[in-house]
Protein backbone atom coordinates (compact mmCIF):
# COMPACT_ATOMS: atom_id res chain seq x y z
CA UNK A 1 0.00 0.00 0.00
CA UNK A 2 1.36 3.40 -1.01
CA UNK A 3 0.99 5.24 2.32
CA UNK A 4 2.92 8.28 1.13
CA UNK A 5 0.69 8.60 -1.92
CA UNK A 6 -2.43 8.36 0.21
CA UNK A 7 -1.19 11.08 2.53
CA UNK A 8 -0.38 13.41 -0.37
CA UNK A 9 -3.81 12.79 -1.93
CA UNK A 10 -5.67 13.14 1.36
CA UNK A 11 -6.49 16.87 0.96
CA UNK A 12 -7.98 16.13 -2.46
CA UNK A 13 -10.00 13.22 -1.09
CA UNK A 14 -11.34 15.33 1.78
CA UNK A 15 -11.93 18.66 0.04
CA UNK A 16 -12.45 17.51 -3.54
CA UNK A 17 -10.52 18.63 -6.58
CA UNK A 18 -7.93 21.33 -6.12
CA UNK A 19 -9.70 24.46 -7.37
CA UNK A 20 -8.17 27.58 -5.94
CA UNK A 21 -9.51 31.12 -5.98
CA UNK A 22 -7.31 32.41 -3.18
CA UNK A 23 -3.70 32.44 -1.98
CA UNK A 24 -1.54 29.84 -0.23
CA UNK A 25 -1.97 31.59 3.13
CA UNK A 26 -5.74 31.19 2.84
CA UNK A 27 -5.44 27.51 1.97
CA UNK A 28 -3.09 27.06 4.91
CA UNK A 29 -5.95 28.13 7.18
CA UNK A 30 -9.08 26.60 5.70
CA UNK A 31 -7.61 23.49 4.08
CA UNK A 32 -4.43 22.24 5.74
CA UNK A 33 -5.27 23.44 9.26
CA UNK A 34 -8.72 21.89 9.03
CA UNK A 35 -7.16 18.65 7.80
CA UNK A 36 -4.71 18.58 10.73
CA UNK A 37 -7.43 19.25 13.30
CA UNK A 38 -9.72 16.57 11.86
CA UNK A 39 -6.90 14.02 11.95
CA UNK A 40 -6.15 14.88 15.57
CA UNK A 41 -9.84 14.54 16.44
CA UNK A 42 -9.87 11.06 14.89
CA UNK A 43 -6.75 10.03 16.83
CA UNK A 44 -8.10 11.28 20.16
CA UNK A 45 -11.48 9.64 19.57
CA UNK A 46 -9.77 6.33 18.83
CA UNK A 47 -7.75 6.61 22.04
CA UNK A 48 -10.83 7.39 24.09
CA UNK A 49 -12.93 4.48 22.90
CA UNK A 50 -10.28 2.02 21.79
CA UNK A 51 -8.22 1.77 24.98
CA UNK A 52 -8.60 2.51 28.66
CA UNK A 53 -9.03 6.25 28.78
CA UNK A 54 -8.60 6.40 32.58
CA UNK A 55 -7.22 4.07 35.24
CA UNK A 56 -7.87 4.72 38.93
CA UNK A 57 -6.17 3.20 41.97
CA UNK A 58 -8.99 1.87 44.14
CA UNK A 59 -8.96 0.48 47.70
CA UNK A 60 -8.08 -3.18 48.08
CA UNK A 61 -11.57 -4.19 49.19
CA UNK A 62 -13.05 -3.08 45.87
CA UNK A 63 -14.00 -5.87 43.52
CA UNK A 64 -13.45 -5.75 39.77
CA UNK A 65 -16.94 -4.43 39.20
CA UNK A 66 -16.27 -1.67 41.72
CA UNK A 67 -13.05 -0.80 39.94
CA UNK A 68 -14.80 -0.49 36.58
CA UNK A 69 -17.45 1.67 38.19
CA UNK A 70 -14.82 3.96 39.70
CA UNK A 71 -13.08 4.34 36.33
CA UNK A 72 -16.34 5.25 34.63
CA UNK A 73 -17.56 7.64 37.30
CA UNK A 74 -14.22 9.45 37.41
CA UNK A 75 -14.23 9.74 33.61
CA UNK A 76 -17.69 11.23 33.27
CA UNK A 77 -17.20 13.49 36.29
CA UNK A 78 -14.31 15.92 36.22
CA UNK A 79 -11.11 15.12 38.05
CA UNK A 80 -8.85 17.76 39.56
CA UNK A 81 -5.11 18.23 39.78
CA UNK A 82 -3.10 18.70 42.97
CA UNK A 83 0.72 18.55 42.73
CA UNK A 84 2.25 15.58 44.52
CA UNK A 85 4.19 17.80 46.91
CA UNK A 86 1.04 19.69 47.95
CA UNK A 87 -1.46 18.67 50.58
CA UNK A 88 -4.94 17.79 49.38
CA UNK A 89 -7.32 20.60 50.42
CA UNK A 90 -10.05 19.77 52.87
CA UNK A 91 -12.91 21.66 51.23
CA UNK A 92 -14.44 20.89 47.86
CA UNK A 93 -14.30 24.49 46.70
CA UNK A 94 -10.52 24.55 47.03
CA UNK A 95 -10.21 21.21 45.30
CA UNK A 96 -12.33 22.26 42.33
CA UNK A 97 -10.19 25.30 41.58
CA UNK A 98 -7.88 23.06 39.53
CA UNK A 99 -10.63 20.93 38.01
CA UNK A 100 -10.04 19.43 34.57
CA UNK A 101 -13.12 19.91 32.42
CA UNK A 102 -11.78 19.34 28.93
CA UNK A 103 -10.43 15.82 28.47
CA UNK A 104 -13.83 14.28 27.67
CA UNK A 105 -14.51 16.96 25.06
CA UNK A 106 -11.19 17.15 23.21
CA UNK A 107 -12.53 15.62 19.94
CA UNK A 108 -15.42 18.09 19.90
CA UNK A 109 -13.09 21.00 20.70
CA UNK A 110 -10.86 20.05 17.77
CA UNK A 111 -13.81 19.74 15.40
CA UNK A 112 -15.16 23.11 16.54
CA UNK A 113 -11.77 24.67 15.86
CA UNK A 114 -11.73 23.06 12.41
CA UNK A 115 -15.10 24.62 11.60
CA UNK A 116 -13.92 28.04 12.81
CA UNK A 117 -10.96 27.86 10.44
CA UNK A 118 -13.19 26.85 7.54
CA UNK A 119 -15.87 29.48 8.20
CA UNK A 120 -13.99 32.45 6.59
CA UNK A 121 -13.70 30.43 3.39
CA UNK A 122 -17.48 29.95 3.39
CA UNK A 123 -17.86 33.72 3.74
CA UNK A 124 -15.50 34.33 0.82
CA UNK A 125 -17.21 31.82 -1.46
CA UNK A 126 -20.73 33.06 -0.71
CA UNK A 127 -19.98 36.79 -0.98
CA UNK A 128 -17.68 36.56 -4.01
CA UNK A 129 -20.45 34.89 -6.02
CA UNK A 130 -22.63 37.93 -5.42
CA UNK A 131 -20.27 39.96 -7.57
CA UNK A 132 -21.64 38.38 -10.74
CA UNK A 133 -18.53 36.38 -11.62
CA UNK A 134 -17.31 33.04 -10.32
CA UNK A 135 -13.64 33.61 -9.62
CA UNK A 136 -13.04 29.91 -9.02
CA UNK A 137 -14.27 29.02 -12.51
CA UNK A 138 -11.96 31.63 -14.02
CA UNK A 139 -8.94 30.24 -12.17
CA UNK A 140 -9.98 26.68 -13.02
CA UNK A 141 -10.20 27.55 -16.72
CA UNK A 142 -6.74 29.14 -16.52
CA UNK A 143 -5.34 25.99 -14.89
CA UNK A 144 -6.84 23.88 -17.68
CA UNK A 145 -5.41 26.30 -20.25
CA UNK A 146 -1.97 25.85 -18.75
CA UNK A 147 -2.25 22.06 -18.57
CA UNK A 148 -3.35 21.55 -22.18
CA UNK A 149 -0.65 19.58 -23.92
CA UNK A 150 0.61 21.55 -26.89
CA UNK A 151 2.07 18.36 -28.36
CA UNK A 152 -1.45 17.16 -29.14
CA UNK A 153 -2.05 20.28 -31.24
CA UNK A 154 -5.26 20.99 -29.35
CA UNK A 155 -5.09 24.68 -30.17
CA UNK A 156 -8.86 24.98 -30.56
CA UNK A 157 -9.46 23.90 -26.97
CA UNK A 158 -6.85 26.35 -25.68
CA UNK A 159 -8.33 29.20 -27.67
CA UNK A 160 -11.81 28.38 -26.33
CA UNK A 161 -10.52 28.44 -22.76
CA UNK A 162 -8.75 31.75 -23.29
CA UNK A 163 -11.83 33.20 -24.97
CA UNK A 164 -13.97 32.16 -22.00
CA UNK A 165 -11.57 33.74 -19.48
CA UNK A 166 -11.28 37.02 -21.37
CA UNK A 167 -14.99 37.26 -22.10
CA UNK A 168 -15.94 36.62 -18.46
CA UNK A 169 -13.51 39.22 -17.10
CA UNK A 170 -14.42 41.74 -19.82
CA UNK A 171 -18.14 41.46 -19.10
CA UNK A 172 -17.49 41.94 -15.41
CA UNK A 173 -15.15 44.94 -15.58
CA UNK A 174 -17.03 46.60 -18.46
CA UNK A 175 -20.49 46.28 -16.92
CA UNK A 176 -22.35 49.56 -17.63
CA UNK A 177 -23.41 49.71 -13.98
CA UNK A 178 -19.72 49.86 -12.99
CA UNK A 179 -18.82 52.83 -15.20
CA UNK A 180 -17.89 56.22 -13.80
CA UNK A 181 -20.83 57.95 -15.50
CA UNK A 182 -23.25 55.78 -13.56
CA UNK A 183 -21.43 56.26 -10.27
CA UNK A 184 -21.55 60.06 -10.54
CA UNK A 185 -25.32 59.89 -10.39
CA UNK A 186 -25.20 58.73 -6.77
CA UNK A 187 -24.95 61.10 -3.87
CA UNK A 188 -21.65 61.24 -2.01
CA UNK A 189 -23.14 59.84 1.20
CA UNK A 190 -24.66 56.92 -0.66
CA UNK A 191 -21.40 56.21 -2.46
CA UNK A 192 -19.54 56.10 0.85
CA UNK A 193 -22.14 53.74 2.28
CA UNK A 194 -21.94 51.50 -0.78
CA UNK A 195 -18.15 51.39 -0.53
CA UNK A 196 -18.20 50.38 3.12
CA UNK A 197 -21.09 47.93 2.84
CA UNK A 198 -19.88 44.92 0.87
CA UNK A 199 -23.45 43.82 0.22
CA UNK A 200 -24.29 46.90 -1.87
CA UNK A 201 -21.04 48.10 -3.44
CA UNK A 202 -20.87 45.49 -6.18
CA UNK A 203 -20.50 48.05 -8.98
CA UNK A 204 -17.83 50.31 -7.53
CA UNK A 205 -14.89 48.35 -8.92
CA UNK A 206 -13.57 47.19 -5.53
CA UNK A 207 -16.19 44.71 -4.30
CA UNK A 208 -13.99 41.62 -4.60
CA UNK A 209 -11.10 43.42 -2.92
CA UNK A 210 -13.23 44.42 0.07
CA UNK A 211 -14.62 40.89 0.45
CA UNK A 212 -11.16 39.33 0.08
CA UNK A 213 -9.52 41.53 2.70
CA UNK A 214 -12.49 40.98 5.00
CA UNK A 215 -11.91 37.25 4.65
CA UNK A 216 -8.23 37.65 5.44
CA UNK A 217 -9.11 39.67 8.53
CA UNK A 218 -11.34 36.79 9.62
CA UNK A 219 -8.50 34.29 9.12
CA UNK A 220 -6.10 36.37 11.22
CA UNK A 221 -8.66 37.05 13.93
CA UNK A 222 -9.56 33.38 14.04
CA UNK A 223 -5.93 32.27 14.50
CA UNK A 224 -5.50 34.65 17.46
CA UNK A 225 -8.87 33.96 19.05
CA UNK A 226 -8.39 30.20 18.83
CA UNK A 227 -5.39 30.38 21.16
CA UNK A 228 -7.22 32.51 23.72
CA UNK A 229 -10.34 30.39 23.34
CA UNK A 230 -8.34 27.40 24.55
CA UNK A 231 -7.76 29.32 27.79
CA UNK A 232 -11.47 28.89 28.43
CA UNK A 233 -11.58 25.23 27.43
CA UNK A 234 -8.43 24.13 29.25
CA UNK A 235 -8.89 26.39 32.26
CA UNK A 236 -5.27 27.55 32.02
CA UNK A 237 -3.30 30.35 30.37
CA UNK A 238 -2.77 28.41 27.19
CA UNK A 239 -1.54 31.45 25.25
CA UNK A 240 1.70 31.18 27.29
CA UNK A 241 2.03 27.43 26.80
CA UNK A 242 4.30 27.53 23.76
CA UNK A 243 6.57 30.15 25.32
CA UNK A 244 7.03 27.95 28.39
CA UNK A 245 7.86 24.96 26.20
CA UNK A 246 10.56 26.95 24.40
CA UNK A 247 11.97 28.16 27.72
CA UNK A 248 12.24 24.60 29.05
CA UNK A 249 14.04 23.48 25.90
CA UNK A 250 16.47 26.40 26.01
CA UNK A 251 17.17 25.75 29.70
CA UNK A 252 17.87 22.08 28.99
CA UNK A 253 15.04 20.74 31.16
CA UNK A 254 13.50 18.75 28.32
CA UNK A 255 9.87 17.70 28.02
CA UNK A 256 7.53 18.71 30.83
CA UNK A 257 6.17 15.42 32.19
CA UNK A 258 4.40 17.17 35.09
CA UNK A 259 2.58 19.76 33.02
CA UNK A 260 -0.11 21.70 34.85
CA UNK A 261 -1.92 22.10 31.53
CA UNK A 262 -2.15 18.37 30.83
CA UNK A 263 -1.56 16.49 34.12
CA UNK A 264 -1.23 12.74 33.88
CA UNK A 265 -2.03 11.97 37.54
CA UNK A 266 -5.20 13.48 38.99
CA UNK A 267 -7.58 12.99 41.91
CA UNK A 268 -11.22 12.01 41.84
CA UNK A 269 -13.91 12.29 44.52
CA UNK A 270 -17.04 10.15 44.49
CA UNK A 271 -19.64 8.78 46.87
CA UNK A 272 -21.14 5.30 47.16
CA UNK A 273 -24.51 4.83 48.84
CA UNK A 274 -25.49 1.56 50.45
CA UNK A 275 -28.67 0.05 49.05
CA UNK A 276 -30.14 -0.85 52.45
CA UNK A 277 -29.07 2.42 54.02
CA UNK A 278 -30.00 5.22 51.57
CA UNK A 279 -29.11 7.95 54.05
CA UNK A 280 -25.63 6.61 54.58
CA UNK A 281 -22.97 7.09 51.95
CA UNK A 282 -19.26 6.64 51.81
CA UNK A 283 -16.98 9.27 50.30
CA UNK A 284 -13.81 8.19 48.54
CA UNK A 285 -10.87 10.06 47.05
CA UNK A 286 -8.85 8.02 44.58
CA UNK A 287 -5.84 8.72 42.43
CA UNK A 288 -6.26 8.29 38.66
CA UNK A 289 -4.02 8.19 35.62
CA UNK A 290 -5.05 9.91 32.36
CA UNK A 291 -3.03 8.29 29.53
CA UNK A 292 -4.99 10.43 27.09
CA UNK A 293 -3.29 13.58 28.38
CA UNK A 294 0.04 12.28 27.11
CA UNK A 295 -1.31 12.54 23.56
CA UNK A 296 -3.23 15.72 24.34
CA UNK A 297 -0.07 17.49 25.48
CA UNK A 298 1.75 16.59 22.28
CA UNK A 299 -1.23 17.51 20.11
CA UNK A 300 -1.84 20.90 21.67
CA UNK A 301 1.87 21.71 21.69
CA UNK A 302 1.89 21.17 17.95
CA UNK A 303 -1.35 23.16 17.59
CA UNK A 304 0.10 26.15 19.47
CA UNK A 305 3.11 26.42 17.17
CA UNK A 306 0.95 25.69 14.11
CA UNK A 307 -1.41 28.54 14.98
CA UNK A 308 1.54 30.89 15.42
CA UNK A 309 2.81 29.90 11.98
CA UNK A 310 -0.63 30.45 10.44
CA UNK A 311 -0.85 33.87 12.09
CA UNK A 312 2.58 34.99 10.86
CA UNK A 313 2.00 33.70 7.31
CA UNK A 314 -1.42 35.38 7.17
CA UNK A 315 -0.02 38.72 8.36
CA UNK A 316 2.77 38.55 5.80
CA UNK A 317 0.30 37.66 3.04
CA UNK A 318 -1.92 40.63 3.91
CA UNK A 319 1.07 42.97 3.70
CA UNK A 320 1.98 41.55 0.29
CA UNK A 321 -1.56 41.98 -1.04
CA UNK A 322 -1.85 45.53 0.31
CA UNK A 323 1.37 46.58 -1.42
CA UNK A 324 0.17 45.03 -4.67
CA UNK A 325 -2.68 47.52 -4.84
CA UNK A 326 -0.64 50.67 -4.52
CA UNK A 327 -1.34 52.69 -7.70
CA UNK A 328 2.26 52.60 -8.90
CA UNK A 329 2.43 48.83 -8.29
CA UNK A 330 -0.73 48.26 -10.32
CA UNK A 331 0.52 50.47 -13.14
CA UNK A 332 3.96 48.87 -13.36
CA UNK A 333 2.55 45.34 -13.12
CA UNK A 334 0.25 45.77 -16.12
CA UNK A 335 2.64 47.96 -18.08
CA UNK A 336 5.51 45.46 -17.94
CA UNK A 337 3.32 42.67 -19.26
CA UNK A 338 1.92 44.81 -22.05
CA UNK A 339 5.45 45.70 -23.06
CA UNK A 340 6.38 42.02 -23.08
CA UNK A 341 3.60 41.50 -25.63
CA UNK A 342 4.94 44.43 -27.71
CA UNK A 343 1.78 46.45 -27.14
CA UNK A 344 3.74 49.69 -26.85
CA UNK A 345 4.32 49.52 -30.62
CA UNK A 346 0.64 50.48 -31.08
CA UNK A 347 1.66 54.03 -30.15
CA UNK A 348 5.06 54.25 -31.83
CA UNK A 349 4.00 57.38 -33.72
CA UNK A 350 2.79 59.20 -30.59
CA UNK A 351 4.59 60.81 -27.65
CA UNK A 352 5.13 58.85 -24.40
CA UNK A 353 2.49 60.91 -22.58
CA UNK A 354 -0.11 59.71 -25.06
CA UNK A 355 0.78 56.05 -24.47
CA UNK A 356 0.82 56.61 -20.70
CA UNK A 357 -2.71 58.02 -20.89
CA UNK A 358 -3.93 54.88 -22.63
CA UNK A 359 -2.23 52.68 -20.03
CA UNK A 360 -3.76 54.58 -17.13
CA UNK A 361 -7.22 54.43 -18.67
CA UNK A 362 -6.85 50.67 -19.20
CA UNK A 363 -5.61 50.03 -15.66
CA UNK A 364 -7.60 52.47 -13.53
CA UNK A 365 -10.63 53.06 -15.75
CA UNK A 366 -11.22 49.66 -17.34
CA UNK A 367 -9.72 46.95 -15.11
CA UNK A 368 -9.98 48.75 -11.77
CA UNK A 369 -8.92 46.95 -8.54
CA UNK A 370 -11.26 44.00 -9.07
CA UNK A 371 -9.87 43.24 -12.51
CA UNK A 372 -6.28 43.48 -11.31
CA UNK A 373 -7.18 41.28 -8.34
CA UNK A 374 -8.41 38.52 -10.66
CA UNK A 375 -5.27 38.81 -12.76
CA UNK A 376 -3.13 38.49 -9.64
CA UNK A 377 -5.02 35.35 -8.65
CA UNK A 378 -4.46 33.90 -12.10
CA UNK A 379 -0.75 34.62 -11.84
CA UNK A 380 -0.35 33.10 -8.36
CA UNK A 381 -2.44 29.98 -9.06
CA UNK A 382 -1.36 29.22 -12.63
CA UNK A 383 1.65 31.03 -14.08
CA UNK A 384 2.73 34.49 -15.09
CA UNK A 385 2.69 33.40 -18.73
CA UNK A 386 -1.05 32.68 -18.62
CA UNK A 387 -1.70 35.96 -16.83
CA UNK A 388 0.30 37.89 -19.43
CA UNK A 389 -1.69 36.31 -22.26
CA UNK A 390 -4.97 37.22 -20.54
CA UNK A 391 -3.79 40.82 -20.10
CA UNK A 392 -2.88 40.94 -23.78
CA UNK A 393 -6.34 39.75 -24.85
CA UNK A 394 -8.07 42.15 -22.45
CA UNK A 395 -6.01 45.02 -23.87
CA UNK A 396 -7.10 44.09 -27.37
CA UNK A 397 -10.77 44.07 -26.31
CA UNK A 398 -10.41 47.39 -24.49
CA UNK A 399 -8.50 49.08 -27.32
CA UNK A 400 -11.03 47.98 -29.95
CA UNK A 401 -14.07 49.11 -27.98
CA UNK A 402 -12.50 52.40 -26.97
CA UNK A 403 -11.57 53.30 -30.53
CA UNK A 404 -15.15 52.72 -31.68
CA UNK A 405 -16.44 54.92 -28.86
CA UNK A 406 -13.98 57.68 -29.74
CA UNK A 407 -14.95 57.59 -33.42
CA UNK A 408 -18.64 58.00 -32.58
CA UNK A 409 -17.85 60.88 -30.27
CA UNK A 410 -15.60 62.50 -32.88
CA UNK A 411 -18.32 62.22 -35.51
CA UNK A 412 -20.77 64.04 -33.28
CA UNK A 413 -18.30 66.84 -32.60
CA UNK A 414 -17.44 67.32 -36.30
CA UNK A 415 -20.96 67.77 -37.66
CA UNK A 416 -23.30 65.64 -35.71
CA UNK A 417 -26.94 66.37 -35.11
CA UNK A 418 -26.49 68.50 -31.93
CA UNK A 419 -24.16 70.94 -33.72
CA UNK A 420 -26.48 71.33 -36.72
CA UNK A 421 -29.46 72.09 -34.49
CA UNK A 422 -27.51 74.75 -32.61
CA UNK A 423 -26.43 76.43 -35.84
CA UNK A 424 -29.97 76.45 -37.23
CA UNK A 425 -31.30 77.88 -33.97
CA UNK A 426 -28.83 80.75 -33.97
CA UNK A 427 -29.41 81.58 -37.65
CA UNK A 428 -33.20 81.58 -37.31
CA UNK A 429 -33.13 83.67 -34.12
CA UNK A 430 -34.81 87.07 -34.94
CA UNK A 431 -32.77 90.25 -34.53
CA UNK A 432 -34.05 93.09 -32.37
CA UNK A 433 -34.20 96.25 -34.54
CA UNK A 434 -33.72 98.51 -31.54
CA UNK A 435 -30.18 97.32 -30.85
CA UNK A 436 -27.25 99.27 -32.18
CA UNK A 437 -25.33 98.39 -35.31
CA UNK A 438 -22.24 97.34 -33.38
CA UNK A 439 -24.21 94.85 -31.31
CA UNK A 440 -25.81 93.40 -34.46
CA UNK A 441 -22.40 93.08 -36.11
CA UNK A 442 -20.94 91.21 -33.12
CA UNK A 443 -23.96 88.91 -33.01
CA UNK A 444 -23.92 88.02 -36.69
CA UNK A 445 -20.14 87.58 -36.79
CA UNK A 446 -20.31 85.01 -33.96
CA UNK A 447 -22.49 82.62 -36.01
CA UNK A 448 -20.48 80.46 -38.43
CA UNK A 449 -21.90 79.59 -41.83
CA UNK A 450 -23.36 76.12 -42.37
CA UNK A 451 -20.88 73.27 -42.77
CA UNK A 452 -21.61 72.98 -46.51
CA UNK A 453 -20.30 76.53 -47.15
CA UNK A 454 -16.89 75.81 -45.63
CA UNK A 455 -14.48 73.64 -47.60
CA UNK A 456 -12.72 71.03 -45.55
CA UNK A 457 -9.36 72.30 -44.45
CA UNK A 458 -6.29 70.04 -44.60
CA UNK A 459 -6.06 69.90 -40.81
CA UNK A 460 -9.69 68.79 -40.53
CA UNK A 461 -9.22 66.09 -43.12
CA UNK A 462 -6.15 64.87 -41.32
CA UNK A 463 -8.03 64.65 -38.02
CA UNK A 464 -10.88 62.70 -39.63
CA UNK A 465 -8.50 60.07 -40.96
CA UNK A 466 -6.58 59.80 -37.70
CA UNK A 467 -8.79 57.00 -36.33
CA UNK A 468 -9.77 59.15 -33.37
CA UNK A 469 -6.30 59.29 -31.78
CA UNK A 470 -6.19 63.09 -31.89
CA UNK A 471 -8.70 63.37 -29.08
CA UNK A 472 -6.17 62.19 -26.53
CA UNK A 473 -3.50 64.76 -27.46
CA UNK A 474 -5.45 67.85 -28.52
CA UNK A 475 -8.97 69.09 -28.10
CA UNK A 476 -10.49 71.02 -31.00
CA UNK A 477 -12.07 74.32 -29.92
CA UNK A 478 -15.78 74.62 -30.47
CA UNK A 479 -16.89 76.44 -33.61
CA UNK A 480 -19.69 78.11 -31.68
CA UNK A 481 -18.92 81.32 -29.79
CA UNK A 482 -21.27 82.08 -26.90
CA UNK A 483 -23.50 85.11 -27.28
CA UNK A 484 -22.48 88.28 -25.50
CA UNK A 485 -24.81 89.08 -22.64
CA UNK A 486 -26.75 92.27 -23.07
CA UNK A 487 -26.60 92.29 -26.87
CA UNK A 488 -30.31 91.62 -27.22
Amino acid sequence: MDIVGMVTRLPTLVFGASRCDDSFADRLSYKYTVLVLVLFAIIVTNKQFGTKHIQCWVPAQFTKNYEEYVNDICWVSNTYYIPLDHKVPKYDRERRQNELRYYQWIPFILLLQAFCFYFPHIVWRSLSRRSGIDVRDIVDAAINYKSVDTATKDDKHKSELMEYIVEAIDKYVDDPRRQAEERDKHMNLKRIFMTVCIFMGKYLGNYLIIVYFTTKALFITNAVCQIFLLNLFLGQEFHLFGIQVVQRILQGRGWDTQSIYFPKVTLCDFQIREALHPRDSHRYTVQCVLPLNLFSQQIFTFIWFWYMMVFVVSIFDVIVWVTRFFPDKQYNYIKRRLQLMKRDTDFSSHPPEYMKGWYREFIFGYLEPDGIFMLRLLSSNTSDFVCTEVINQLWHAFHTKDLKHMKRKRKQELGGEPVRKEIERQISDPVDLTECYESIRRRTSSVPPPPSMHPASPSTATEKTNNGYGLLTSRKPSSLTPLVEGDV
